[in-house]
């Protein structure tokens, strides 16, 4: 298997020779979940070289394996790539549940790398499909899920996807924070090329949303050192690009700031807490956050702790006092 592996990685034609002995191996031995795992590659190995219908058999081989022995994670690992050989086969239904099958088996074993995947897979098949509030809450959902997995490498790569897919659909606001946030990420991980990019891309965005000031306060963070990066960033994260952008000439320096006792809570609950405060119940800001109801929820109750507030409506003035 792992020759099989290395020859893969080499575009070695070796490779599939490799897997199938071992599978008999595998098999001769009873070992089920091993050989369920080379079932998978044999898939795998089949979709690089386009053979999608025998990529599809060997895939079905590796999930009956993985059901047989309870593995729900290998189940989840396979139906994740089974969806993308159904829509590259054009079977557009039958990808979104399969995806769908992959999330549910990811969510039992509280898998939240594997969860991310799933749901940045299925986000991207809804939009393909049209279904762009859906496709974002996936892909929103997808980011929240490979921070809880502390993966950070997942979290730049959704927000790029939900970054890209937001501003095709013209919402702009969504984009431009998820390219803040993607930015800020970089930083923090001090890759200094890649971080350097996306800060040239929101130059670009600001510059083409007419936010000259934005554009230019960024423009002078190419040399600055990682705090002052954030500290700027953070502070524009909710003054740039608007879906109607009417507030040009909106500069850095009016960004409001947060009392003592909100400095805990992250870009994102204050922004939900913004919402709160304008009197949203938790489906509206749903639908303007592009999340879940369970996503807010969720945001809420952090919220609550850390600022020790319980009552909505002690919330509701908390917000109108401190963000307005």
């Amino acid at each position: 298997m792992s020759l099989g592996l290395i020859a893969r990685s080499d575009g070695d034609e070796a490779a599939e020779d490799h897997f199938l002995e071992a599978l008999s191996l595998f098999r001769l031995g009873r070992h089920r979940r091993d050989a369920a795992s080379v079932l998978a590659n044999l898939g795998n190995l089949a979709q690089d070289r386009g053979d999608l219908l025998r990529a599809s058999r060997f895939l079905d081989g590796a999930i009956q394996l993985y059901r047989e022995i309870g593995d729900r994670r290998g189940a989840g690992l396979v139906l994740v790539n089974m969806s993308i050989v159904a829509e590259r086969r054009r079977d557009h239904r039958r990808s979104v549940e399969l995806a769908d099958e992959a999330i549910d088996e990811f969510r039992a074993t509280r898998d939240d790398a594997g969860l991310g995947a799933a749901q940045h897979n299925l986000g991207n098949l809804l939009l393909g499909d049209g279904q762009v509030v859906e496709g974002l809450r996936a892909l929103d959902d997808a980011t929240e899920s490979f921070r809880r997995a502390g993966d950070a490498r997942g979290v730049i790569m959704t927000l790029e996807s939900l970054g890209r897919a937001a501003d095709s659909v013209g919402a702009r606001s969504m984009a431009w924070r998820c390219r803040i946030d993607r930015a800020i990420i970089l930083t923090r991980l001090g890759l200094e090329r890649a971080r350097r990019s996306a800060l040239d891309q929101l130059v670009l965005v600001a510059e083409k949303a007419g936010c000259e000031p934005e554009a230019a306060a960024i423009g002078r963070l190419a040399d600055a050192d990682g705090t002052e990066v954030e500290r700027v960033l953070q502070a524009m994260r909710v003054l740039g690009p608007g879906d109607e952008v009417d507030e040009a000439d909106t500069g850095a320096a009016s960004t409001p700031v947060p009392s003592r006792e909100l400095l805990d809570l992250t870009a994102r609950e204050r922004e939900l807490l913004q919402f709160v405060g304008a009197g949203l119940d938790n489906g509206e800001i749903a639908d303007r956050m592009y999340i879940s109801k369970r996503t807010v929820d969720s945001h809420l109750s952090h919220i609550r702790t850390k600022l020790g507030v319980t009552d909505r409506a002690k919330l509701v003035v908390l917000a109108r006092e401190q963000l307005a």
